[in-house]
């Protein structure tokens, strides 16, 4: 019997919220497409699991301590809406900040072939759920 996409994805995000931010890779589809919002040091589109650790790196480059905290999980077909919080403190200025954001996940076969950090978790919340 295999995991279901929430299984995979929960198991990931507990390794997170414990400091293992490299948890995950194995779950990577070789080829995944990995989308990050402009503006962050991270920005843009990458392709393939070097190109998403390479994404990851320099997303946390900026921070000197970072927790990830996710809030819920909402799947709907083979998309996984995963709203998260962070708390963060930034290198050399010591400025703490914390933030409420989102990851939309798709998965097939246990794979995870799209990554993309969304700003506005709700919205995505809200496409995710099935119509009435």
């Amino acid at each position: 019997m295999t995991a279901s996409n929430i299984e995979v994805l929960r198991a990931v995000y507990r390794q997170w919220e414990q400091g293992n931010l490299r948890a995950g890779e194995e779950i990577l589809d070789p080829q995944i497409e990995s989308v990050w919002p402009e503006g962050f040091p991270s920005g843009g589109t990458y392709r393939g699991r070097e190109g998403h650790a390479k994404a990851m790196r320099e997303w946390l480059s900026p921070w000197e301590s970072f927790e990830l905290v996710a809030e819920a999980f909402y799947e709907t077909g083979d998309r996984v809406v995963v709203p998260f919080r962070v708390r963060a403190r930034g290198k050399g200025s010591g400025i703490s900040v914390e933030r409420r954001w989102g990851h939309v996940w798709t998965m097939r076969a246990g794979q995870a072939v799209r990554f993309e950090v969304t700003l506005d978790p709700d919205g995505e919340i809200e496409s995710a759920k099935p119509p009435p």
